[in-house]
């Protein structure tokens, strides 16, 4: 995608593959981060979760999220937008990841309103940086 404005101009599939797809490249690196580091913090305590089920959570999340990603970013105006796209982006790894964690006790209030917060403050932060270096300019 080289100009800003080429993601909108792909029909509504093509975003969800391009989305999806980069989405997949980004949950391959983060699953395998994810079961390296959750297999040497098991080695140390073993009542941890078992970090296969993190890891494919991590993969399952980041290519939903990138979906959503593709077929929300054309509709993004302003920097309020940005942040709920970022929050929108990261929530399905986040629950995922306390659905892998902690299995159907993740489906509890307070689990679901922790997630949601997170991913609204992180995922908030990373739209709005995002969308400060999808809207620079080349002459600033």
């Amino acid at each position: 995608m080289a100009d800003s404005h080429a993601l909108a101009r792909l029909s509504w599939r093509e975003r969800v593959r391009f989305g999806a797809r980069g989405g997949a490249r980004l949950g391959a690196y983060f699953a395998v981060l994810t079961g390296v580091t959750g297999a040497l913090v098991r080695r140390g305590s073993p009542g941890g979760p078992s970090p296969v089920p993190m890891a494919a959570a991590v993969f399952a999340g980041m290519v939903v999220g990138g979906a959503v990603f593709g077929i929300a970013r054309p509709r993004v105006r302003d920097s309020y937008g940005a942040a709920l796209l970022g929050a929108a982006c990261l929530a399905p790894t986040l629950v995922a990841c306390s659905f892998a964690a902690y299995g159907t006790s993740a489906l509890d209030a307070r689990v679901l309103l922790g997630v949601g917060a997170v991913a609204f403050l992180v995922g908030g932060m990373l739209g709005v940086m995002a969308w400060r270096g999808w809207t620079r300019h080349a002459d600033s």
